[in-house]
């Protein structure tokens, strides 16, 4: 049995960081994992609802992510990365 998507938002100096895991399509992942790999859409904002903006880009990201968790800590990683950028350059 899978488990529903659901995103995840935390706030961070005053913005929010969206995050949502998902198991990646057999297509799309190296079939010599040892297992199911997972992908992650992250998106920032002033909005504490996500925006239906964000992209997935899996040839950006060569990572290894074999639980949802794990995606999700490393795309909340990378999005207060970006806020914590937008907020030193005002």
């Amino acid at each position: 049995m899978t488990r529903p998507l659901r995103w995840i938002t935390e706030p961070h100096l005053g913005m929010y960081v969206h995050v949502l895991a998902f198991m990646l399509p057999g297509e799309w992942r190296d079939v010599t994992a040892p297992g199911q790999k997972w992908g992650y859409l992250v998106g920032v904002g002033r909005s504490n609802v996500p925006t239906t903006e964000m992209q997935y880009v899996p040839e950006a990201d060569d990572d290894d992510y074999f639980t949802a968790e794990a995606a999700q800590q490393v795309a909340l990683h990378y999005g207060k990365r970006v806020i914590d950028v937008m907020v030193e350059s005002d």
